[in-house]
């Protein structure tokens, strides 16, 4: 068989959409919560069908043109159904009754499409009828204020791409000779859907793995993946036989000044806490939010000496907070470099020097081994 340059292209475009689809699939394996790989992957995999199907000529299946036809008329109407339920899953949107009622004509369609014959002119005007719906309800999401935030845009753009290609690929049933270039156009209409979608899908993962190993407050780590890397790197200082330092940071009088501030101005407080650990750390070191007002933070090889001045640092980069000096106190428990500890008895530890300078008043940073405070004490 000798196929066209259209065709060709055709046939490429089918091949990378089948392919695309085979991605989203094995991206679904990892992760079964996005919903949206599966219309993607179903959507793929519908315009691979349409665009290979008519160069399937003799039928390499013991199926007839007609029953072939009739899926392709039933896809010209699942396609931008499928596509602006991808739109509305992957930003997030809410299938409002109006937008659901706009998506009635592509399910009556489809079954018509199934039933009535593959040339038959109603299901025709129905399907280019189905498309400017489905492009109405694109243009009723992108007039809302809300939706044309920069993060959005190229998710708006890469869907008029696509239902371009659907418009003129279903307007070009009318057209006599205009099916090779319209099929062409589609084709690569969701190649560049797709290459659009790339970078946001790649600033939402983003956004999503901060989500999940931030404290959305502070911008530490979580406590749990503190804890974890704090282990690993436990591990690796016995190994080298190089010291570590744990320290256990609270903000003092934190809860009467909630009580008396509101919400609002403790929020701030947290905030300029974490700011001031973790651009006083080094970049090595980790820093974590651990409960509503005390932090984490692991010292790579750091003694004694190096722990205390390190917090020190961190202790006088602590802004005021409306007129009102700030002041913390901490707790430093080190690791040796002939040490066995684990993380979990290492934290023990600090909190035990923490609840020490506690009870010595606060606004003082205590060793664990000490029996008094540090020089950095604060003058009471």
């Amino acid at each position: 068989m000798t196929f066209t340059l259209p065709q060709v292209l055709v046939l490429f475009c089918a091949l990378a959409a089948a392919s695309f689809g085979v991605l989203a699939l094995l991206l679904l394996r990892w992760n079964r919560a996005r919903t949206e790989l599966v219309l993607y992957a179903t959507l793929a995999f519908a315009i691979a069908f349409w665009l290979a199907t008519p160069l399937l000529t003799p039928v390499p299946v013991p199926v007839s043109r007609e029953i072939l036809g009739r899926l392709v008329r039933a896809l010209s109407f699942v396609l931008p159904a499928i596509g602006f339920l991808f739109l509305l899953r992957f930003l997030n949107l809410p299938l409002t009754p109006a937008l659901g009622a706009l998506l009635a004509l592509p399910l009556v369609g489809t079954f018509l499409a199934l039933f009535l014959p593959a040339a038959s002119p109603l299901v025709g005007g129905l399907s280019v009828l189905s498309v400017g719906l489905v492009s109405i309800g694109f243009l009723i999401l992108f007039a809302r204020k809300e939706n044309r935030r920069r993060d959005t845009t190229l998710v708006f753009v890469a869907t008029a791409f696509l239902l371009a290609g659907a418009t003129l690929e279903t307007g070009s049933r009318w057209v006599a000779g205009s099916g090779a270039f319209s099929g062409a156009f589609f084709g690569f209409a969701f190649l560049v859907f797709t290459a659009l979608l790339l970078p946001t899908v790649a600033d939402e993962e983003r956004r999503l793995f901060a989500r999940a190993t931030t404290d959305a407050l502070t911008g530490l780590l979580t406590r749990s993946l503190f804890l974890g890397r704090a282990a690993e790197e436990l591990v690796r200082a016995e190994r080298t036989r190089r010291s570590a330092a744990l320290v256990v940071v609270a903000v003092d009088g934190f809860e009467a000044f909630e009580k008396e501030k509101g919400r609002e101005a403790a929020d701030e407080i947290l905030a300029s806490f974490g700011q001031a650990i973790g651009r006083t750390i080094r970049g090595i070191d980790l820093a974590a939010r651990r409960s509503h007002s005390e932090f984490l933070v692991l010292l790579i090889e750091a003694d004694e000496t190096n722990a205390t001045i390190a917090v020190e640092r961190i202790r006088n980069a602590v802004p005021g907070v409306e007129g009102r000096v700030m002041t913390l106190s901490a707790g430093i428990a080190v690791h040796g470099r002939l040490d066995k500890t684990r993380c979990d008895a290492l934290l023990e530890r600090a909190e035990r020097t923490l609840a020490r300078a506690r009870a010595a008043g606060g606004n003082r940073i205590l060793l664990e081994e000490a029996s008094a405070p540090l020089a950095s004490q604060a003058t009471e």
